[in-house]
C-alpha cells in the first residue's frame, strides 16, 4: 500500500488549503487521495493514513520494529478482520502521542503480522481521542458550513438499473453460452498445487 507523494500537484496543494491543520497532506492512489497525517509517537513522527474504516489503529510488525526496536508488545485479546481475511494480531502497546503539537496522550497501538506490508492506519479509536469532533464535521448539513460534509443522494434504484440495463446491454446479457474473444490469459500455479474443480458459477462485476 505505498503511495506517490504528489504535493507538487497544484489541485492537491488546492485541496491541502481548504482541509482542517491536522498536520496532515494527500497522496494519489490510482483510485482516490489517501489522507496522510503525521502522528509524533514516542517522539518519533510517523506518517499514518487516516481510515474511519478502522475500528483501530494499527500498525505492520515490520514498520513497528523499524521505528521502535525496543518497545515491548503485551497480548491482545481483540479480533478484527480486513476485507478479505482475519489480520493476524502480534499484541498490542501503549504509546505516547500527539497531533499536530496537540496536548500528549497515552494510547494503544495495535501491531499486526499480515503477509504484506501497508501504511500505518489511524483508525477510529484514535480520532475519537484527537479529534474529538470529527463525526460532527463530516455529518455537518448546515449550508454555510466550512467544515466537510457528506450529502445524501436521492436515487430512484429501478430507474437508475434500467439505465445501466440500456446504456451496458451486453454486460447484463445472460448468455451461458458466450464466450471472450481477443484476450489471453495465464494461470501460475506452484508445483505443488492441486486443482480442484467446481461448477460453473457468475463471476461479480469489479474494477
Amino acid at each position: 500500500m505505498w503511495k506517490k507523494d504528489v504535493n507538487n500537484n497544484n489541485s492537491l496543494a488546492k485541496a491541502n488549503s481548504l482541509q482542517p491543520n491536522y498536520g496532515t497532506r494527500f497522496y494519489q492512489s490510482n483510485f482516490s487521495q489517501a489522507l496522510i497525517s503525521t502522528v509524533c509517537i514516542n517522539n518519533v513522527d510517523v506518517e499514518f493514513e487516516v481510515d474511519t474504516g478502522a475500528t483501530l489503529s494499527l500498525m505492520h510488525i515490520s514498520t513497528f520494529q523499524t521505528f521502535f526496536p525496543n518497545q515491548t508488545l503485551k497480548e491482545s485479546k481483540a479480533q478484527i478482520s480486513g476485507i478479505s481475511a482475519p489480520i493476524k494480531l502480534k499484541g498490542v502497546c501503549e504509546v505516547s502521542l500527539s497531533l499536530a503539537g496537540r496536548q500528549k496522550q497515552t494510547l494503544e497501538l495495535y501491531i499486526c503480522d499480515n503477509y504484506k506490508v501497508f501504511s500505518p492506519l489511524l483508525g477510529r479509536d484514535w480520532l475519537d481521542i484527537l479529534i474529538p469532533k470529527w463525526r460532527n464535521q463530516l455529518s455537518s448539513t448546515k449550508p454555510n458550513s466550512v467544515t466537510p460534509k457528506i450529502l445524501a443522494v436521492d436515487i430512484n434504484e429501478e430507474k437508475f438499473a434500467e439505465h445501466l440495463k440500456t446504456k451496458f446491454k451486453k454486460v447484463f446479457t445472460i448468455d451461458g453460452t458466450q464466450t471472450i474473444e481477443g484476450f489471453e490469459a495465464r494461470n501460475i500455479l506452484k508445483d505443488i498445487a492441486v486443482a480442484i474443480f467446481h461448477k460453473a458459477y457468475p463471476v461479480p462485476f469489479a474494477p
